[in-house]
């Protein structure tokens, strides 16, 4: 009988410890935010449209360029989806993005780069039921700086082949509002798909790339 009460009791001990034990580790990633990503690499707002973000090294590096002048060009390619329209399924509505920049110097936290140093584009689907692709042009922008635009890069931190980075670029010019070739019409008339409601300019706000690799 002292045998049983001890197995009882030590069960129903054994039960409390593996019942607060579950309870306890319910959410183990508590301390980590919602939107921690850790394959995340590139990510920006195109205002008035959608929140962009790019995944993994084979999708979003950097490469780099020895100028004759001695300067060095550093140019990202990123291959991004809508945030909370694209899915991992659906591969090919990812849009193609470039960034570049010119630097004097190696390259060091702190550096700014302003918009003489730097250059962009890409292709941009203007409604969330249409894929992205990289030569849209019915239904899409195309992003171009020109006069008018203003932006700059931040280096936040460098590390061996790896660095992350803020940027911004406003007034970015829709490159299919320029005049085709031999003709009068821009790219939209042109193609018998203008709308007055596609904005001539857009901006990119709340840039970064982190711990993207130079290749």
């Amino acid at each position: 009988m002292k045998n049983f009460r001890f197995l009882r009791g030590f069960c129903l001990v054994v039960l409390v410890v593996a019942s607060f034990t579950n309870c306890s580790n319910d959410n183990p990633d508590d301390s980590i935010p919602d939107d921690s990503n850790p394959d995340l690499k590139v990510k920006f707002t195109l205002d008035g449209f959608n929140d962009y973000q790019g995944e993994y090294d084979i999708l979003n590096y950097w490469e780099s360029s020895l100028q004759k002048n001695g300067t060095t060009e550093y140019s990202m390619t990123a291959v991004v989806d809508r945030k909370g329209v694209d899915s991992d399924e659906k591969a090919h509505v990812s849009a193609r993005f470039y960034l570049s920049f010119i630097a004097t110097e190696s390259l060091k936290v702190g550096q700014v780069y302003n918009l003489s140093q730097i250059n962009t584009s890409g292709v941009f689907s203007l409604k969330n039921d249409v894929p992205n692709t990289f030569t849209g042009i019915c239904g899409y922008l195309s992003i171009e700086k020109d006069n008018s635009t203003t932006g700059q890069i931040k280096i936040t931190s460098v590390s061996e082949k790896r660095i992350s980075g803020e940027f911004y670029l406003t007034n970015l010019h829709n490159a299919y509002y320029n005049l085709v070739a031999n003709s009068s019409k821009n790219t939209y008339e042109y193609f018998g798909c203008f709308d007055s409601s596609i904005p001539k300019y857009v901006n990119i706000s709340k840039g970064e790339f982190v711990n993207v690799e130079i290749q």
